[in-house]
């Protein structure tokens, strides 16, 4: 699987082996894409596994928010740990 960030030109990558129990990864740049996706579904697992349905994004002109059931209930910007 590759991750990348086209604005920061951030990557990571890992194999997958079937029957493994690691896996090696490689990332680069300013944002360590890898850790990222490890802190958010880290957060995922801690708020109960959400279904994709419960989740939904406003946006307006000074920027966006994700949230989770309602509205004012926005997740963290930085999920990271």
């Amino acid at each position: 699987m590759w991750l990348a960030d086209a604005a920061t030109g951030s990557w990571a990558s890992v194999d997958y082996e079937p029957g493994a129990t690691e896996y090696g990864t490689e990332q680069h740049g300013p944002r360590m894409l890898w850790d990222e996706l490890e802190a958010a579904h880290a957060w995922w697992t801690r708020a109960g596994r959400p279904a994709r349905t419960r989740f939904g994004l406003t946006v307006t002109p000074t920027g966006q928010r994700v949230w989770l059931d309602r509205p004012d209930h926005v997740l963290p910007a930085d999920v990271r740990g």
